[in-house]
């Protein structure tokens, strides 16, 4: 099924306000934060983060995917700011999946009623 900008965005934004870590000042930071999403300031990429948030995101994300086969410390930042990426659309896809079928489902019920 095809999504519409909207959903992705929905999904992202969730994904990007969810992903926390606390930093060195002992603030709790989340991705869109870190992006500035919101801020009327034009969306950094995550590529341009630095090293302490991108090893604090992928921490994040290492604990809601369950996935803990590679350190961060192993990776260099190029490759981290890669893979936090790559985790961040998994995840939106993820809540985006499971949208659609608890949609699936509801119309079943309806169509069984």
């Amino acid at each position: 099924m095809q999504k519409n900008i909207k959903e992705i965005m929905i999904a992202l934004n969730q994904v990007l306000t969810t992903t926390v870590w606390v930093n060195e000042d002992r603030q709790i930071i989340s991705l869109a934060d870190e992006l500035k999403i919101g801020h009327n300031n034009a969306p950094r990429s995550i590529e341009d983060l630095p090293r302490t948030s991108l090893v604090g995101a992928y921490v994040s994300l290492q604990i809601r995917t369950d996935n803990f086969e590679i350190a961060a410390e192993s990776m260099d930042t190029k490759t981290l700011s890669l893979r936090v990426k790559e985790m961040v659309f998994a995840e939106a896809k993820k809540i985006m999946d499971a949208a659609d079928n608890s949609v699936k489902s509801a119309d079943c019920e309806l169509m069984a009623a």
